[in-house]
């Protein structure tokens, strides 16, 4: 467990075909049933520390086990950790994340901040707040999050799919999300 970010819950995957790397996780990995929505808005944005133009997502979630899988496609060319990823010839695993509820999400983001990380970028989805520290020049080259997924709300929607991806008979792989 990381004593800043908190256990590792999920694995951030950026793409630049969203339909093509679900159709590969589902039909070569076996990974499923994911859960997307498209034209995620994102609010609050800001990007090294500036409030920016958010990026538009598209977003897919399923579990392999207790690990969440996160699929990330950024639809427009706003400036954000995804893009300058896709720009430096990357794709695929692109962050890790601990999901914490708000006070503990508060506690972490200054921990983080004490320990000579800054946010490169940060926002809300759905009100959830997330941000990303740069941790790439440790071992894994990975960014590192911390979500509020760990709230009420989104911890019953993620229990949900979780439950569902372990009694997955491979039926109906693709389920929209409302937002």
């Amino acid at each position: 467990m990381s004593q800043i970010f908190g256990p590792t819950r999920q694995l951030g995957i950026v793409v630049r075909d969203f339909d093509q790397a679900l159709d590969e996780w589902i039909s070569v990995r076996g990974v499923g049933p994911f859960y997307y929505f498209r034209d995620t808005p994102v609010e609050d944005f800001r990007y090294h520390g500036q409030p920016s133009e958010a990026p538009v997502l598209s977003i897919a979630f399923s579990y392999s086990g207790d690990l969440q899988i996160e699929i990330i496609h950024q639809q427009n060319d706003a400036p954000s950790l995804y893009r300058d990823f896709l720009n430096a010839g990357g794709e695929g695993l692109q962050h890790v994340s601990g999901f914490c509820d708000r006070p503990e999400y508060d506690a972490r983001y200054a921990r983080a901040v004490r320990s000579g990380l800054s946010p490169l970028h940060e926002g809300a989805i759905g009100g959830v707040r997330f941000a990303y520290f740069n941790t790439q020049k440790t071992p894994g080259g990975v960014c590192c999050e911390i979500s509020e997924s760990g709230m009420a709300e989104p911890r019953a929607l993620f229990d949900g799919i979780r439950e569902t991806a372990a009694n997955w008979d491979g039926s109906d792989p693709l389920r929209p999300l409302g937002f």
